[in-house]
């Protein structure tokens, strides 16, 4: 992994001595995501790789396991890849279903949840973090990194992130920073965003080709149809209905239950009250 890293800044500084200009910049970083979700389980981490795709001027933030999944699925489609040597099936597994995308030059980002057979969309404007950049540097994963912190969403933050990787993108919604965040964590140890691995890359950041746009309001409304009524979403999806009493993938396991355990529940999460 550290051999990877090596090579993604390699080409970066190639870039920048061949060009005046600042050069285009573009990634795939994996991180570890932690949560302590009920604080009187303290020995109960949830625990998620996430995928983030990154470029100058934008970046998508999902779970990495679906991002396998999807690829498991085109190759299929595309007879390139040999399945007796991927019997591991991630279908059930815990993941994160939703999806951010940022654009900086629009200084838009959107929060895209899957629907039944749709995806809602919410638009929103791009938070700006204020963060203060810190007497303090070390190496990170074999990167240079500096230290930063900022209070956002109700915790107080510190991040180290590499200047040499010129990008303004991070973990979820951390963000803005004069290079990519490697490594973050709150005060409390609640929340943990930790680099695993980093390599180039040049897929397009797009937003998916056909959603439907809806104010926080009406995905509130919908989410809380979903507590009011489940049986209703869980007939919903079994019917492939595409109403407003459907399912998500975050509700539904292996077994078709929804009933939560105590594991699951959130006593803590990761956006507090201002």
């Amino acid at each position: 992994m550290k051999y990877l890293i090596t090579i993604f800044l390699l080409i970066i500084i190639v870039s920048l001595n061949g060009q005046n200009t600042k050069p285009p910049i573009s990634g795939k970083a994996i991180y570890t995501f932690k949560h302590l979700r009920d604080t009187s389980l303290p020995n109960s981490i949830y625990t998620e790789k996430m995928l983030l795709m990154f470029n100058n001027f934008s970046y998508k933030y999902s779970s990495y396991i679906s991002y396998v999944d999807d690829s498991i699925s085109k190759s299929r489609t595309s007879n390139v890849l040999d399945y007796s040597k991927n019997s591991t099936q991630t279908k059930y597994t815990r993941r994160t279903i939703e999806e951010l995308f940022y654009f900086f030059d629009k200084n838009e980002y959107y929060f895209v949840h899957p629907w039944i057979g749709d995806k809602v969309v919410i638009e929103n404007r791009i938070d700006k973090i204020d963060w203060k950049i810190l007497d303090s540097t070390k190496e990170v994963k074999g990167l240079n990194c500096a230290l930063a912190e900022a209070k956002f969403k109700g915790r107080i933050y510190k991040a180290w992130f590499c200047p040499a990787i010129s990008v303004n993108a991070g973990p979820w919604k951390l963000n803005g920073l004069p290079g990519l965040i490697i490594e973050a964590y709150d005060l409390s140890n609640s929340i943990q965003f930790s680099l695993e691995s980093l390599e180039k890359n040049e897929q397009l950041i797009e937003l998916p080709k056909a959603f439907k746009k809806v104010t926080k309001k009406e995905f509130d409304q919908l989410i809380n149809s979903i507590k009011q009524n489940p049986s209703g979403f869980i007939n919903a999806a079994l019917n492939g209905s595409n109403t407003q009493n459907g399912s998500t993938a975050m509700q539904l396991n292996k077994s078709g239950s929804n009933t939560q355990n105590k594991k699951n529940q959130i006593n803590n999460p990761i956006e507090l009250n201002e």
